[in-house]
């Protein structure tokens, strides 16, 4: 787990570049028992636990792989407009 001193130096960008920060993978079920510990209403758990194992098997993306759709950006200060107007 990273500490708030990690983060302030360059250490966690250097492990993830030199390749020696290792990919675990959890089985769904285990995913699911840390969320409900964490509090999480069962069907909240079992939304989560779906989105990250469509993440995994590439589903998730699958349309916007095959339609490849035209993404516009929108700058910070149209996004700021946008969010204070639909908040007052």
């Amino acid at each position: 787990m990273w500490s708030p001193a990690l983060i302030k130096t360059q250490e966690p960008i250097e492990a993830l570049a030199s390749n020696t920060v290792l990919w675990v993978k959890f089985p769904a079920e285990d995913f699911k028992k840390v969320l409900l510990n964490y509090g999480f209403a069962d069907g909240a758990a079992n939304d989560y636990v779906e989105m990250f194992a469509t993440l995994d098997t590439g589903l998730l993306f699958e349309d916007i792989q095959k339609t490849k759709p035209k993404i516009e950006g929108t700058s910070i200060e149209e996004f700021a407009i946008t969010w204070a107007a639909a908040y007052r």
